[in-house]
């Protein structure tokens, strides 16, 4: 039952996500309603910051992360305010303590760390694309589109964020920035070869 109302509430934000404007008319209301509903959504409630955490838990029930995974992805869809806030919240890759953490967590020695250098294991979670790409990628037959619409976020991110620069009535992209970093990150981008091109 539990899992039921999860879904049928992750089926509900997709569903106020679909107030989008017809194609080329990005000053249409509906085009206005949906940015307001992204961004409080994300600004205002930091939806995007639970929804990675439960993305990033190998035990979420398949179903629930695909949903969960294209309710991300429609957060950030043409929205420059609401993807930078999730670029900013969401690191591309652990930190290395993390992944120490995350080790001591597997091998069940937890309890070895100083209780006074740390928080529990159980509570501190680190944000991460890597974490949530990895789990996508165990979670069963319903893995891929999770996987899909994790990577489709990012893309989605990068196209709201990038620079244009007009030049004599052309539009070219500015170089640098998210796709920099993505391109430089070496954990993201194993687990982008590990888990995307073996399908």
């Amino acid at each position: 039952e539990l899992i039921l109302s999860v879904r049928n509430a992750l089926r509900f934000g997709i569903s106020c996500m679909s107030l989008a404007s017809p194609a080329g008319d990005a000053s249409s209301c509906s085009s206005s309603v949906r940015s307001r509903i992204q961004e409080e959504a994300v600004i205002g409630y930091n939806l995007h910051k639970a929804l990675a955490q439960t993305l990033s838990c190998r035990a979420m029930d398949s179903k629930s992360r695909v949903l969960a995974s294209r309710l991300l992805s429609n957060l950030v869809a043409a929205n420059k305010v609401t993807s930078e806030a999730v670029a900013r919240d969401i690191a591309l890759s652990p930190t290395d303590s993390y992944k120490t953490r995350q080790l001591l967590n597997t091998m069940a020695l937890a309890d070895t760390i100083a209780p006074s250098s740390h928080q529990s294991l159980d509570n501190y979670i680190e944000l991460n694309w890597v974490d949530m790409i990895s789990a996508a990628a165990r979670s069963g037959n319903d893995g891929r589109d999770a996987l899909a619409a994790i990577v489709a976020t990012l893309f989605n991110i990068m196209h709201a964020t990038q620079e244009r620069l007009g030049e004599n009535g052309s539009v070219k992209i500015k170089a640098g920035g998210l796709p920099k970093l993505i391109a430089s990150d070496e954990t993201l981008m194993c687990a982008f070869m590990r888990h995307i091109l073996p399908a």
